[in-house]
């Protein structure tokens, strides 16, 4: 059972890691790009050859690549536990009192996770679907775009419910 835990999570964060990856090289390329076309339009000669128009979808694909890399972008760093942690106090504390401290703090990461981003974020998945709001130039329907919120906080609650296992495992002297 924990065997299987341990390499569905590696599985898991395999496949984020290489699309926040993706993610974000693909980020770059399209900011360099609308970055190219905007200084081309700028000489004379260039203008001939590169319309106004094509720059525009531009910031709706980076704000869209930007959404998605910063909520999954989250889900991975909670995961390798690379996020902003406040543990000066933990550390003063015995190995048992840290060890309850750490399961409170992953079980509240939880509740905080199922309501603002699962819960929240089906909210503003569904609103935004029913107001039809699209991202103009491209097309694409807001909502899609926003499932990145529930799908990133489902990915942490099954983070933070995988330390917590880890950390009742380490009680009982077992190794993950």
């Amino acid at each position: 059972m924990i065997d299987a835990i341990i390499k569905c999570k590696k599985i898991l964060l395999g496949i984020l890691e290489r699309l926040v990856c993706l993610l974000l090289v693909g980020l770059v390329f399209v900011v360099l790009w609308g970055i190219f076309t905007a200084l081309m339009l700028k000489v004379e000669f260039f203008r001939s050859f590169i319309s106004a128009k094509s720059n525009q979808w531009v910031q709706d694909v980076a704000s869209i690549m930007f959404i998605w890399l910063s909520t999954l972008g989250t889900a991975v760093a909670f995961s390798t536990q690379a996020h902003l942690g406040v543990d000066v106090l933990v550390r003063a504390f015995d190995d048992a009192t840290a060890k309850l401290t750490r399961i409170i703090v992953h079980m509240l990461v939880i509740i905080f996770s199922a309501a603002i981003f699962v819960y929240g974020g089906i909210l503003l998945v569904c609103k935004t679907l029913a107001w039809q709001s699209v991202y103009p130039v491209i097309g694409i329907p807001k909502g899609y775009v926003y499932m990145a919120v529930p799908i990133a906080g489902i990915f942490i609650i099954m983070f933070a419910v995988e330390a917590i296992i880890e950390e009742k495992l380490s009680e009982k002297g077992q190794v993950i």
